[in-house]
């Protein structure tokens, strides 16, 4: 027999027991009037009918062993006095049976701890189970988990940064993974129960010299896991490591959900898990469908957080970028590439899994990486990371895109203006500095981003705030899986609003461009032209910039702004001194350079802006606040605790 759910299932197996108990408590605790804390004699005998389970409060317990408090509606019924058997009244109240049994290949040992007059009970979250025993598990608990059980059953010392932790988990947990063709869309399972499969396995038969790997039929049991051959966790984006890591963590985390699930329908011996969510929100569902969705969100949202560990990730991705960086250079937006390529082979999973495992552990710039769009693969972009506030994104899909211009006058309005462009990606300032032309069939627009706006991306295009169609964060992981693989990937995803307040910078960046297009011309021009050496840059920008009266720059001029000596000055732009980073920034700021040619020389001296918290700053002052003193920016810097720029060193 199937049964709806646990509820059901007490109520028919287990009606006999909960009339017992209840029939005890009123034997001890009614008198006809009332309930009463102490026994009492009633003359008139009372009986429970017409039981109803109504909802259940589940605890775990050691081992196989579990508490059910089962919470029930039920009519009390008097008998009459006297000879004859009537009826003398009935209410209907509501009571608590306690009970206590084992859980393991079937329900056994049922029996009653205590009754008791139903009360609300309290809400735990630490320590509730839902009647399909599985754990609340909320977001801001999932790394903390994952922590925790990777802690244990790994620990630091099994890992040298080259062999993925999987390994040691299936060891240290016993299990074994088959290889098998499963129906259409259905990536793994895991068994809690002995059953014969397909599988492929490898067989050796006499005169054979090497075993070849072949479908055998074999027993396996609980523990083993199937995994597709064909089907991942949302096609294009997940791996067969990834699938492994979710079944673990159905063996870690659901084993008494499974048992439930037998009971309900004996014939169940696995859980089996589909590659692509249910698109049905868990409200939409009841009974064992919405466990079945929640049982799975656990498993999808752990998996990758079991696999890349949060420890051992920000141990090495951060040295990965820095040799990329001095390896291999290119920009910010290639390192990232490059790096979240090197340590998806370190973990055996999808390039697009180690970028969304990275964005959830903080790496912002992942974002810009391996972008694809209709399919197509687009060049990485690179901004600065403080430029983002939470669920906040620079990409756009053309659905959300039209549909925005469709709902928001203000977004429409600054569209048609001209000053921007969609290159099918960002909405970007319409300047030569920023987009070009292009015919490639990647960019449908006819649109592109220029080498600088790629590693730019904050300076000149709109924020959005990403939202979505179904609120809750169960739903945001699946957004985010299907967006880190393609930008048009808008299964889950809808971006509701738009933030101007939060795009100033380049909206008023994009009217200055528009009155100034000839200036910004004319930037690009004086760039091209200037020296490789970055002390005869800044020797060439002082032959042609002027002190602010009108007068050619002079060292006087760049000793008063910035409070380093004129020798000091002399020597650094004459080629006999390298300066410090700070000492450079200080007279990039002097100089009120525009912040094409502060990045032109700080590349010529350093090879760009150092890749920490002092260096996005820095980048971030001499792009947006170039024409301030150097006493204001020395201010803002004291505040954030920063070296400042500047200092007499003659």
């Amino acid at each position: 027999m199937a049964y709806k759910d646990f509820k059901e299932y007490i109520q028919v197996n287990y009606d006999w027991l909960l009339q017992e108990a209840i029939d005890e408590y009123l034997l001890k605790h009614y008198d006809g009037i009332g309930f009463h804390g102490l026994n009492v004699l009633s003359l008139l005998k009372a009986t429970a009918n017409n039981i109803q389970v109504c909802s259940l409060t589940c605890h775990d317990d050691i081992g196989p062993r579990i508490r059910v408090d089962v919470h029930i509606k039920a009519n009390v019924v008097l008998g009459g006095l006297g000879t004859s058997n009537y009826e003398a009244g009935r209410e209907s109240h509501w009571f608590t049976v306690y009970l206590q049994a084992n859980l393991k290949d079937g329900l056994h040992d049922v029996e009653v701890l205590d009754t008791d007059m139903y009360q609300t009970p309290r809400f735990n979250k630490d320590h509730a189970l839902d009647e399909f025993f599985l754990q609340y598990v909320y977001s801001d608990q999932l790394e903390d988990i994952a922590d925790e059980f990777t802690e244990f059953w790994c620990g630091d010392e099994v890992y040298d940064g080259w062999n993925s932790p999987l390994k040691k988990m299936l060891e240290e947990l016993d299990l074994v993974w088959y290889e098998a063709e499963l129906p259409q869309g259905e990536m793994g399972r895991m068994y809690f129960r002995e059953s014969e499969e397909l599988v492929d396995d490898f067989v050796q038969e006499p005169g054979m010299r090497y075993p070849e790997r072949r479908q055998v039929k074999k027993t396996i049991g609980p523990g083993a896991m199937l995994i597709s051959h064909d089907f991942y966790f949302i096609p294009g984006y997940g791996s067969k490591s990834d699938t492994i890591a979710h079944e673990i963590v159905h063996w870690d985390r659901h084993e008494k959900f499974f048992e439930i699930l037998a009971l309900l329908n004996q014939d169940e011996k696995t859980l089996f898990c589909e590659a692509n969510p249910s698109a049905s929100s868990p409200d939409e569902l009841e009974g064992v469908a919405k466990a079945r969705w929640w049982a799975e969100w656990q498993a999808n949202a752990l998996a990758p957080r079991y696999l890349m560990p949060r420890r051992i990730f920000n141990r090495y991705f951060p040295a990965m970028l820095q040799e990329q960086r001095e390896l291999y250079g290119g920009t910010e937006g290639q390192v990232m590439e490059h790096g979240l390529q090197q340590i998806s082979g370190v973990f055996g999973v999808s390039k697009y899994e180690a970028k969304l495992r990275a964005m959830q552990l903080g790496y912002k710039q992942a974002e810009g990486a391996f972008l694809r769009v209709n399919g197509h693969q687009r060049a990485p972009f690179s901004f600065n990371p403080n430029a983002l506030g939470e669920k906040e994104t620079f990409i756009l899909d053309a659905r959300n895109g039209k549909r925005i211009c469709e709902e928001n006058p203000e977004f429409a309005k600054l569209f048609s203006s001209g000053d921007f462009i969609y290159t099918g990606l960002v909405v970007c300032i319409n300047d030569p500095l920023y987009v070009q032309k292009t015919d490639d069939p990647s960019c449908p627009q006819g649109y592109e981003l220029t080498d600088y706006a790629r590693a730019h991306v904050d300076l000149c295009c709109l924020k959005f705030k990403r939202e979505y169609t179904r609120v809750g964060a169960a739903e945001e992981y699946y957004n985010q899986c299907y967006f880190s693989r393609d930008v048009n990937a808008s299964e889950f995803k809808e971006t509701k609003t738009i933030e101007l307040s939060s795009n100033q910078d380049p909206i008023e960046e994009a009217r200055q461009l528009k009155l100034l297009q000839k200036e910004n011309i004319r930037v690009m021009a004086i760039k091209r032209k200037l020296p490789t050496n970055f002390a005869e840059t800044l020797s060439a920008h002082m032959d042609r910039l002027e002190d602010g009266e009108g007068k050619k720059m002079t060292f006087r001029c760049l000793h008063e702004r910035t409070g380093l000596s004129e020798k000091y000055l002399s020597n650094v732009i004459n080629g006999g001194k390298k300066p410090s980073i700070e000492v450079l920034y200080a007279i990039c700021l002097a100089m009120h350079l525009h912040p094409i040619f502060s990045e032109d020389v700080i590349k010529k001296a350093y090879g760009g802006y150092p890749d920490d918290e002092e260096g996005a700053m820095a980048e971030y002052l001499l792009g947006h606040h170039y024409t301030e003193s150097i006493d204001m920016i020395n201010d803002k810097l004291k505040q954030l605790g920063y070296p400042i720029w500047g200092k007499d060193v003659a």
